[in-house]
């Protein structure tokens, strides 16, 4: 299991706001997911669809042998809440028998969340 480390989430918000994101407003969260079978990553998707996040990708790896899920929601996190979500999407993985929450990433919203926002 890929434990995340506190002080690495601490780390990224500080870039966050080095480079001119601020992670006090709303940003769009990516959450990746591998396993060899994409059937259960694609049920690891449909319930976490209900709590809204969106199915951005699902992707088989450069191995061949190993899909890649990837799934956005619109958030605010802090270092607390990002630490939470990783810690909640590793228990639903194990729950499913996902071989692995493989973490997160940020970004900016899109330009047509920016304006609904």
């Amino acid at each position: 299991m890929k434990e995340i480390l506190k002080f690495s989430i601490s780390d990224l918000f500080k870039s966050l706001r080095e480079h001119g994101l601020d992670p006090d407003h709303t940003l769009l969260w990516g959450y990746y997911f591998v396993d060899r079978d994409p059937d259960k990553l694609m049920e690891l998707a449909r319930k976490l669809s209900r709590d809204g996040y969106h199915l951005s990708s699902l992707a088989r790896e450069p191995d061949g042998e190993h899909y890649r899920l990837y799934l956005e929601k619109i958030e605010i996190h802090s270092p607390r809440s990002l630490d939470e979500r990783n810690q909640e999407l590793q228990r639903i993985a194990d729950d499913l028998r996902v071989m692995s929450y493989d973490g997160s990433d940020v970004g900016p919203l899109p330009e047509d969340e920016v304006e609904e926002s």
